[in-house]
């Protein structure tokens, strides 16, 4: 997962490559782009390419061997967030379309069913002062109603839902994926999705400060690597741009590898390595 890409420019586009790359070198077979996907189409298309570019391997050092082809590009993802403008991003998807990318929009198909974990899509802002575009998406209560119908009518056997939505659900105190400025500032109507009958597994992001991190059903946070039998995550902002975060420190890009397995699932902060570590 990756989320808040923002700036289209060659430095960050070249992160994000390596960021990628990264999560291939990790096993990932599968991405999703989570929310503040450029601020216009022609940046979109940079961007979400640049996650879809099997180039990423190379750009992070690491080589093939000569007799075989540049790997394909991994599945991808993609969820609007407050200021993607649709008709905009549709075209930026379109155009990647045409270059081979396999790429699915969370607004447009909301389930898809990966046999393993069941993704389940939650595009847009939760209120209208929160949008940075006109014609930005926001959801409704009859959307988080609907979401809710349908994870009640899901079988006995169905996989494990894994809720992506461009928003935190509100969280407690200063562990909340959405703590930001001394508050919690996420969507309380997002609590009664994410249960373990409903949605097991989420990944939430816009509050860039909280990201980094992940928590389990009871709010508390879960280890790196450890299996959860809930487990809900803010990866932090892609984009190389310094970061102040929550706990002291600073992100100058984070992505998160999240392992499903049976019915429980596992999560991993992915950074860039300094460039005097790179192979």
């Amino acid at each position: 997962m990756l989320a808040g890409l923002k700036d289209a420019g060659d430095e960050n586009l070249a992160h994000l490559r390596r960021l990628v790359a990264i999560l291939r070198s990790r096993g990932a077979e599968l991405l999703i782009a989570d929310g503040d996907l450029g601020d216009n189409s022609e940046s979109q298309e940079a961007l979400l390419s640049a996650l879809a570019s099997p180039l990423a391997v190379a750009a992070a050092g690491m080589t093939t061997p000569a007799s075989t082809a540049s790997p394909a590009p991994l599945p991808l993802l993609v969820n609007a967030g407050n200021r993607e403008v649709r008709a905009e991003l549709d075209a930026a998807e379109a155009a990647l379309r045409k270059k081979g990318v396999a790429l699915i929009d969370l607004s447009h198909t909301r389930v898809i069913d990966l046999g393993d974990a069941l993704i389940v899509g939650l595009p847009g802002a939760f209120e209208r002062r929160l949008l940075r575009a006109d014609g930005a998406c926001m959801y409704a209560q009859s959307d988080l109603d609907a979401l809710g119908a349908f994870f009640d009518k899901l079988p006995a056997n169905a996989p494990p839902a894994l809720l992506v939505a461009a928003v935190p659900p509100r969280g407690d105190g200063a562990l909340g994926l959405d703590f930001s400025d001394g508050q919690n500032v996420g969507d309380a109507r997002l609590a009664p999705l994410i249960t373990g009958t409903r949605a097991r597994f989420g990944l939430f992001a816009q509050v860039w400060e909280a990201g980094g991190h992940a928590l389990d059903g009871q709010g508390q946070r879960v280890a790196s690597g450890v299996l959860s039998n809930q487990l809900y995550v803010n990866p932090g902002a892609a984009d190389r741009t310094a970061w102040p975060m929550n706990d002291g420190t600073t992100s100058t890009g984070l992505a998160a590898l999240i392992n499903v397995r049976g019915a429980k699932a596992s999560y991993e902060p992915i950074r860039e390595l300094p460039a005097a570590a790179r192979p």
